[in-house]
């Protein structure tokens, strides 16, 4: 007979490992939506660093504008004080350069850095000609003297410098920015797929393992030898109907002298004549009714009939069938048979009391017969 299996047990730790997973599952959720939420600080923090150095390079540029019209100014004027607003605006140019170096430092882009360095090179030659012109006497202060157009060229350079490394900080940003989305939006395809994926496995899991619970459980119902239900099985089939109050019947069939089969040749052809016999039996009845092995040799198959007379006829059948049969080795066998309807009110162990009583009278009366239960012969 088939071990008891701990069903509900076992359902119980797949409830608990199911919602372990869905734990694990949505920690990971949480965790992707964090690193989310990282690649948005990290677009911030780029927002931060990147867009002051876009700011400050164009407020280079507009300081060198400037510059470019107090000296303008001062060889037309011929008007020092033009030249005392060049000297402060060289210094807003100088405090600025600083700031920018330093941005582009807290940022370590070496294409920057490189644009940095050429606008640092060419700023230190323009200082040249200014702190020339810084000294110059007013008889020298006309447009034609060449520190002018050497000046002008070399703020113009600048100019230039400073609109390259704007625009370089700012395609580097939009890069980055475009990056980030880019990471974002595979990491949410990521995250549906995985989700999608992780569903099916978890509805394919859930069915496997429902699966193999009702292998399971059949299994703990199935005898192992004969491959008919078991006694356990008998009597939660039988409880049921009680409750339900559904009229049934049992028809109990036992070998005729199946000891002397073990006795002359052994249990494995005692074991080899059952299993025969549970095909005759499964053979012989209807696709609704139960056959079970109730121990040993003997049987009973639960019939959900509300006639005696039809109960009489399957057990008749039943017992020709086994007479008929040639089973291994021994070749022949008779059975004998006792059968009855459950009655209201009756407990289930009555029942299979009387309906064994029917039984062993069968026996006593010469075996290979049929008989009734004695109830049900007075309720016929």
């Amino acid at each position: 007979m088939c071990r008891r299996i701990g069903n509900s047990s076992l359902k119980h730790q797949i409830v608990v490992v199911g919602s372990a997973v869905l734990v694990l599952f949505t920690a990971m959720l949480s965790l992707s939506f964090h690193n989310i939420g990282q690649e948005e600080r990290f677009q911030n923090t780029m927002v931060d660093q990147y867009l002051p150095v876009v700011e400050t390079a164009r407020q280079i540029q507009f300081l060198i504008q400037n510059e470019q019209q107090y000296i303008g100014n001062f060889f037309y004027e011929r008007d020092y004080m033009y030249l005392q607003e060049a000297q402060q605006n060289t210094a807003a140019i100088t405090a600025a350069m600083n700031q920018v170096r330093g941005q582009i430092q807290s940022i370590g882009r070496r294409e920057l850095m490189t644009d940095l360095q050429a606008m640092e090179s060419d700023f230190a030659i323009l200082k040249r000609p200014i702190r020339q012109i810084m000294q110059i006497d007013a008889y020298n202060v006309n447009n034609t003297n060449p520190l002018y157009g050497e000046a002008q060229g070399m703020l113009t350079t600048f100019t230039v410098d400073s609109g390259i490394l704007s625009n370089q900080a700012l395609a580097v940003f939009e890069t980055q920015k475009h990056l980030f989305s880019l990471k974002v939006h595979v990491l949410q395809t990521i995250l549906v797929i995985a989700s999608i994926v992780f569903s099916v496995a978890i509805l394919l899991f859930s069915y496997l393992i429902f699966r193999l619970l009702g292998r399971l459980e059949l299994k703990g119902q199935i005898d192992e030898l004969t491959g008919l239900y078991n006694k356990r099985f008998l009597r939660e089939t039988l409880n049921a109907f009680v409750e339900r109050q559904q009229t049934f019947g049992i028809i109990m069939i036992d070998l005729d002298h199946f000891k002397t089969v073990n006795d002359e040749h052994g249990h494995a052809v005692g074991d080899a004549v059952l299993r025969h016999l549970a095909v005759v039996l499964k053979n012989s009845i209807r696709g609704g009714d139960f056959p079970c092995r109730f121990g040993g040799e003997e049987f009973i198959l639960i019939l959900p009939v509300t006639s005696l007379s039809v109960l009489a006829t399957a057990a008749e059948r039943i017992r020709k069938a086994v007479e008929h049969t040639a089973f291994p080795t021994v070749l022949r066998k008779t059975c004998s048979v006792g059968y009855g309807i459950w009655e209201k009110g009756e407990a289930v162990d009555e029942l299979i009391t009387r309906v064994d009583d029917a039984l062993y009278r069968a026996k006593n009366n010469g075996r290979n017969r049929v008989e009734a239960s004695a109830h049900s012969k007075q309720n016929d």
